[in-house]
């Protein structure tokens, strides 16, 4: 029997799954900066289309997956 191939959680991330990523764990662009460590720039240029890096998308996945709050990243 075939198995179905599994997500690439290597794959880039969306500027959609990123945005919904940011929802989902109850952040905006702003209250995003200190718990990613990047400028509210930064993370608007991601909301708006620009390519988000590897470990930024991990990161959210994983906080996705595994339900951790932003609080409990540092």
């Amino acid at each position: 029997m075939p198995s179905t191939p599994k997500k690439n959680r290597h794959q880039p991330m969306t500027q959609e799954e990123f945005c919904s990523a940011l929802a989902t764990l109850g952040l905006n662009q702003v209250t995003a900066t200190p718990h990613l460590g990047i400028s509210l720039r930064t993370i608007n240029s991601y909301a708006n289309g620009r390519v988000i890096p590897a470990p930024v998308a991990v990161l959210l996945r994983t906080a996705l997956a595994h339900q951790i709050p932003p609080d409990r990243w540092g």
